[in-house]
């Protein structure tokens, strides 16, 4: 839920979801609205604001994942199988009541390999409007 709150939707800009990852040499940004393209500064990007928003992906803290490769992608994917979970049941509940949410989260994949954060973005774009995430 932490993740979910804290995403962002740029300013003026309504097909854009702004994942960040905030660090001592710069701001990382994902827009998890566009195809996701997986190398090893995306992945820690996403894997840093998930462990930020304590997300239990990995034993170690992000200080030690962080610097080793390996630990950053066995991060990633334990949060995948944990998306891969969120994703299903979002579109289980919500697919014929949001269809047009669904279409903005899926729109850059095809039918083969869906939108990792599928699940966030359409929750995020059901709830956007209100003042506050629940």
């Amino acid at each position: 839920m932490e993740l979910i709150k804290s995403l962002k939707r740029p300013k003026n800009l309504l097909t854009a979801i702004s994942l960040t990852a905030n660090d001592s040499s710069a701001t990382k940004r994902i827009d998890i609205l566009a195809e996701f393209e997986s190398t090893v500064i995306t992945r820690a990007t996403v894997v840093s604001r998930a462990m930020k928003c304590k997300a239990t992906i990995h034993a170690e803290a992000w200080d030690e994942v962080v610097k080793d490769d390996a630990k950053v992608e066995a991060a990633f994917d334990q949060l995948l199988v944990y998306m891969n979970e969120f994703n299903f049941q979002m579109t289980t509940a919500t697919a014929n009541a949001a269809p047009a949410h669904h279409a903005i989260a899926e729109a850059k994949y095809d039918d083969d390999f869906g939108n990792p954060f599928g699940g966030v973005a359409v929750y995020f774009l059901l709830t956007s409007t209100a003042d506050k995430h629940v």
